[in-house]
């Protein structure tokens, strides 16, 4: 039976989408907790929801912030005397 999926409530973070197949996609723009409950049908009308809480520890930036989705941390050159 085919199932659709479907945001019933809540906030997804800024830049991610649920697409009717369930799929839980994009790249955050924003850090924060976010609280949402998905909701899923199938062929039968049948619904079950769950609620779910994503967090997003930090959110991309430019190029000299993050590398290959890692974070790296400049550091300063020290001299020894």
């Amino acid at each position: 039976a085919p199932f659709t999926w479907n945001l019933a409530a809540g906030m997804l973070p800024p830049g991610f989408s649920l697409g009717a197949d369930g799929l839980l996609a994009g790249i955050a723009s924003a850090s924060g907790s976010y609280s949402f409950t998905v909701e899923v049908t199938d062929g039968e009308a049948s619904t079950a929801q769950r609620q779910l809480t994503l967090e997003v520890l930090a959110a991309p930036g430019t190029y000299e912030d993050w590398t290959g989705g890692f974070a790296w941390a400049k550091q300063e050159d020290s001299e020894s005397t």
